[in-house]
């Protein structure tokens, strides 16, 4: 299973997939390679210590994955902070960087991550997700997926970032504020 997973990666890396797209002509395109990164960073992050797999291959797929994460990021403005979106792009960077050894990208998310903590108000929500309206509750969980990701990736790496706090809040103070509007949606109001 492994050695297929690789080799379904290799062949994304040979083709260079993920790097030919302009946040300019397609966001969504941008998008969806905040996501599929992440999956990717996370799927070799496993595959990295399977020391039966091609080295070769583990190389390129890593040093594509480098690629397409910087390329990921290097698309971003100052107004595409505080959103699920950026948060999407740190989980792509922290998991490349950490199989990659790219201490930049690595720090890339565990600052945006940070940030993200900073936002979260009184009441434990993303302000910019709570502008959705209808959809903020459904926001506020997509927001908080690659954080608990982003996390758990530090942590291994020697780095709490659950107990990191801004303005007195941590991230377990955005889950609760999610679990309880889930409950009772009239919290998002």
């Amino acid at each position: 299973e492994s050695a297929c997973a690789l080799d379904q990666l290799d062949a994304w890396a040979k083709a260079g997939a993920l790097l030919d797209y302009s946040r300019d002509e397609s966001q969504q395109a941008w998008f969806q390679v905040e996501w599929t990164v992440s999956a990717a960073g996370i799927t070799d992050s496993v595959l990295v210590n399977d020391s039966t797999l091609d080295p070769a291959q583990q190389r390129r797929v890593i040093a594509w994955l480098a690629a397409a994460a910087h390329k990921d990021i290097s698309s971003e403005r100052p107004t595409d902070a505080g959103n699920n979106h950026h948060y999407w792009r740190a989980l792509a960077a922290t998991s490349v960087g950490v199989i990659a050894s790219d201490d930049s990208l690595f720090r890339f998310g565990v600052e945006t991550y940070k940030q993200a903590i900073g936002e979260i108000d009184p009441r434990g929500a993303f302000p910019k997700e709570m502008e959705r309206h209808e959809y903020a509750i459904h926001y506020q969980g997509f927001a908080l997926q690659p954080l608990v990701l982003i996390a758990q990736l530090a942590a291994r790496q020697g780095y709490d970032l659950y107990a990191y706090q801004a303005n007195g809040r941590t991230l377990r103070d955005a889950i609760v504020f999610y679990g309880r509007a889930v409950d009772d949606p009239g919290l998002v109001k």
